[in-house]
């Protein structure tokens, strides 16, 4: 499944109409290469896998389902007002907000690479630990 880390509406905010082809385009940046206006809304954030699981074919599906009922669509009701000088937010819509905008963070690809080191070095923590006897035993004890 290729997963969209960024939903299609916010990109179309930030998006051109090209004359060329006639569609909605984003200007896409990579660190070390040059910039671009060819990505499409479709395209410019999508992963593929991005939350695969080998073991159950259906759980990105199953997540994505999730996260666009529980997160993306409740922001979507009022999303398109936010602009208007006459709106004026609910209680609970900041909430919303923040976890909107927290589930894009880690949908990120600079996030998802960023575990990878982070979980290697809480591997080593543990392990270091771990290879401590006395520190283990210590530790027990007081627990």
């Amino acid at each position: 499944m290729k997963s969209s880390t960024v939903r299609k509406r916010l990109l179309k905010q930030l998006s051109y109409h090209d004359r060329r082809t006639n569609s909605l385009r984003l200007w896409q940046y990579s660190k070390g290469r040059r910039a671009h206006g060819r990505a499409t809304l479709e395209s410019a954030t999508r992963i593929d896998g991005f939350y695969a699981n080998p073991d159950d074919a259906f759980a990105e599906a199953a997540v994505e389902t999730r996260l666009a009922n529980e997160i993306e669509n409740p922001v979507n009701q009022f999303m398109a007002r936010i602009g208007d000088a006459a709106f004026v937010l609910t209680d609970d819509q900041p909430l919303k907000l923040t976890r909107y905008v927290f589930m894009l963070f880690q949908r990120s690809r600079a996030r998802r690479l960023a575990a990878h080191p982070l979980m290697d070095a809480k591997a080593a923590a543990f392990e270091s630990f771990l290879s401590n006897e006395a520190r283990v035993r210590v530790n027990c004890e007081e627990h």
